[in-house]
């Protein structure tokens, strides 16, 4: 479990609260009768991460913010979508008519970045890229929207280890095990020397951390587990270093906080260097 110093970091999260359905639908009837004007909003999907959540999220808000139209955010679409308009507040995005998705009006379903066409300035916005080209015009606004996320403090000597192996696991796959182990090897040895302590952030904290008990770099610091909750992305940025693989989650901890060091895998460079300040590249190393 997570120590106290790290707990304080997380935010509140008690359980969710969630309308009566009568209740629920009365809202959803009035909001159907009320004029909305035009609006780009994203269009989330079934088994969304949070961190993909927050990427369509933030390319929307950046695309209606280039073209002056309202944005609008499908917010009673999960519990993950749910959390995020209480953090983030509904006065500051307003819901879809309903909370739900709308018609998709422009969809990109490659992993590279493609431009959205600037005519698009209504319906829902379906991008499969993570890129974060797409709001690098707009980065200011979009850490000004997801500042609530963050951690007002960092935890001195403390890095972040952040690995999500998914449904599917390595524990029997040799291949993804060894790359997994050097991946690990080689940024633990890209730490600064004031590290101390390695906070895990996993979907399965035990056998990460047995792969870390295969690394020697590993026995130099006290290691604790966290988990990935919904709370975990403030707990990320309250990390004073990170380390990461592929995954959203920790990325967006990284690219709204400025850890003091990132290191994280060489596949996010090209994706990742438009949307960030030049002040702080210098931080980000790619192994």
């Amino acid at each position: 479990m997570l120590s106290q110093r790290v707990m304080s970091a997380h935010i509140n999260t008690s359980a969710m609260i969630t309308q009566p359905q009568g209740q629920r639908r009365r809202v959803r009837e009035n909001e159907s009768t009320a004029i909305v004007m035009p609006h780009i909003s994203p269009c989330f999907t079934e088994g969304m991460q949070q961190g993909e959540i927050l990427h369509g999220i933030a390319t929307a808000y950046a695309h209606a913010l280039r073209h002056g139209v309202e944005c609008r955010v499908p917010w009673q679409y999960s519990p993950q979508t749910r959390t995020l308009s209480r953090l983030i507040g509904q006065d500051v995005l307003k819901s879809t008519p309903g909370g739900d998705n709308e018609a998709i009006s422009y969809r990109h379903g490659m992993m590279e970045y493609k431009p959205i066409p600037g005519k698009v300035r209504s319906g829902a916005l379906l991008v499969r890229s993570q890129s974060a080209a797409y709001f690098a015009d707009a980065q200011a606004a979009v850490r000004r929207l997801f500042a609530p996320l963050v951690s007002p403090r960092k935890l001195r000597g403390v890095a972040g280890v952040c690995i999500r192996f998914g449904k599917c696991g390595c524990r029997d796959n040799d291949v993804l095990h060894a790359s997994t182990r050097r991946f690990l090897s080689r940024a633990l040895q890209s730490l600064s020397g004031d590290i101390r302590q390695l906070i895990l952030f996993s979907d399965d904290e035990d056998y990460l951390a047995g792969i870390l008990r295969e690394i020697p770099e590993s026995r130099a610091y006290r290691v604790e587990q966290s988990g990935l909750g919904c709370t975990a992305l403030r707990a990320m940025t309250s990390m004073s270093e990170l380390v990461f693989d592929v995954s959203a989650v920790p990325w967006w901890a990284a690219w709204l906080s400025h850890p003091c060091r990132v290191v994280t895998s060489v596949a996010w460079r090209d994706d990742t260097f438009p949307a960030l300040p030049e002040n702080v590249r210098a931080r980000w190393h790619f192994v």
